[in-house]
């Protein structure tokens, strides 16, 4: 690519890709009704000419909810058993090693979780210190393991699908 816009005279600006398809998933596939794939190039194009992706205000609030975070930590105990299982059943060496490593990380994920749960039990106490979700903004949907449940709000169309139904709100199982 360097080469050819050399050849060119284009300019060729490098952006670091960490975490593109995540927040192009996250923040622009359900408002532009596009994949991952193609909201992460979003992402890197609007990083190289020199926007800065910000976390969304209604993200941050759900991630301030105590029943998310119970859900995620559920989520991630579930994950530790399978790799543990998994790491029982594996012979190679090499592999074990992978799996380890992988459990390391989920057990400070689950650290962590639990952490911002203890300090949002110990804010419930303080009134002052507790967030304000609801009101006028209602939080969309997101998409992260794909087995939340959904209440039904309205039906819209999709392309090559015909018409399904979206939600507003989330349910957690």
């Amino acid at each position: 690519i360097e080469v050819l816009a050399r050849r060119e005279g284009i300019e060729v600006v490098k952006v670091n890709p960490a975490f593109t398809s995540i927040i192009g998933q996250l923040k622009y596939a359900p408002q532009y009704l596009l994949d991952k794939d193609v909201t992460g190039a979003f992402v890197i194009g609007r990083r190289g000419i020199g926007f800065r992706e910000e976390i969304p205000e209604n993200y941050l609030k759900l991630l301030r909810r105590e029943e998310f975070l119970e859900y995620s930590l559920y989520k991630l105990e579930e994950k530790k058993k399978e790799l543990k299982r998994k790491l029982e059943r594996e012979e190679n060496r090499w592999k074990k090693r992978a799996i380890r490593e992988e459990l390391k990380k989920i057990n400070l994920d689950v650290k962590a979780v639990k952490k911002e749960i203890e300090v949002l039990k110990s804010s419930e106490s303080n009134p002052a210190t507790q967030d304000q979700t609801s009101g006028g903004n209602k939080l969309k949907p997101i998409l992260v393991a794909g087995d939340w449940k959904r209440v039904v709000s309205r039906l819209v169309p999709v392309p090559g699908a015909g018409t399904i139904a979206q939600s507003t709100n989330v349910q957690f199982c």
